[in-house]
């Protein structure tokens, strides 16, 4: 079938485009509100934070303080007046964490749960081996321990040096003008794009799980395992334990096909995305790739060490448009 005639996949992208759209839309006004709410707080509680913590660390100056040790305070009182400076120059860069971090949400969700990821584990077979393997050794590190204490530590001491020289390789790519306020702004743009996808798999998980027939074997499955009649029913839709435990185990008994579906897809999705990831790190940055691999964990690793990378690339250049 023509793919320009609307058949193959193609004909999905317009239907993907406007759903991305339609939820921005709509989200928009929400999102605004609650995120101005939300770093107004931050800022007013890392503020009053800064500055208890200031007056509690400082020292008193008495009047009848020697001479040498009145100079010491002073020296000391400057030197936590000068962290603390720092430290609300720093904060000031989460000003508009949230409402920053709603608008990577939508696009951050779709890259990050794209279709197209789930090829690469086939495309890349071996790949995909090896990425599970890497866990399965990171999972089983404490029997790795109690074998060979020695090499274990030999190791460890191994992947610390590799891990010291990829920060460096980051700290490096900082303006040279400022790293502090760089820094800043790149940690905040990474916890961003670390927070958004997981937010976004959340909200669609808990939106699929609410449609119609989903909710209705939910709610017979809520009934099932916690009667209202019992007072272990009861107290299991309490809050927050019913947030926190009832509701997710309603939700899987009730819907255990829906269940192994989501996390099947959202699991090839992520191993499909850290080998992109990983082979897109080996182009762009390949002395910290090969510290990856020498610590068998770029597999796993590469997403971080390619994101930070990104953020201060995309930090670097705000800033240099701004001045």
């Amino acid at each position: 079938m023509n793919n320009d005639q609307g058949g193959g996949w193609k004909g999905y992208l317009p239907s993907l485009s406007s759903i991305k759209s339609s939820m921005s839309s709509y989200l928009s006004p929400i999102q605004q509100h609650v995120s101005q709410q939300i770093d107004h707080g931050m800022q007013n509680m890392g503020a009053s934070a800064v500055n208890v913590s200031r007056d509690m660390i400082k020292m008193e100056q008495k009047p009848d303080d020697w001479m040498i040790t009145r100079a010491k305070k002073t020296v000391y009182n400057y030197g936590v007046d000068k962290v603390a400076d720092n430290f609300e120059y720093i904060s000031q860069q989460a000003k508009d964490f949230s409402s920053q971090l709603g608008g990577k949400i939508v696009p951050s969700t779709l890259d990050r749960f794209n279709p197209m990821h789930a090829t690469n584990v086939f495309i890349h077979p071996e790949l995909a081996r090896r990425y599970m393997a890497q866990r399965w050794n990171q999972v089983t590190q404490p029997i790795e321990f109690y074998n060979d204490p020695r090499g274990f530590a030999n190791k460890k001491m191994d992947q610390l040096k590799n891990s010291f020289w990829n920060m460096k390789d980051r700290y490096s790519e900082l303006d040279s003008g400022n790293k502090l306020m760089h820094g800043g702004k790149a940690f905040v743009d990474y916890a961003q794009d670390k927070a958004a996808p997981f937010i976004g798999g959340v909200v669609t998980a808990f939106g699929i799980y609410n449609m119609s027939p989903f909710r209705k074997q939910t709610k017979l499955a809520m009934d099932s395992m916690f009667p209202k009649s019992t007072m272990y029913g009861q107290a299991a839709r309490m809050l927050p334990t019913r947030l926190m435990f009832t509701n997710k185990l309603a939700k899987i008994k009730g819907n255990p096909r829906l269940t192994l579906a989501l996390l099947g897809y959202s699991a090839v999705t992520g191993i499909g995305k850290s080998i992109a990831d990983s082979l897109e790190l080996q182009n762009t940055l390949p002395n910290t790739y090969n510290r990856l691999r020498a610590n068998s964990t770029e597999m796993y690793k590469s997403s971080s060490q390619l994101d930070m990378h990104n953020s201060i690339n995309r930090t670097s250049r705000a800033r240099s448009n701004s001045k």
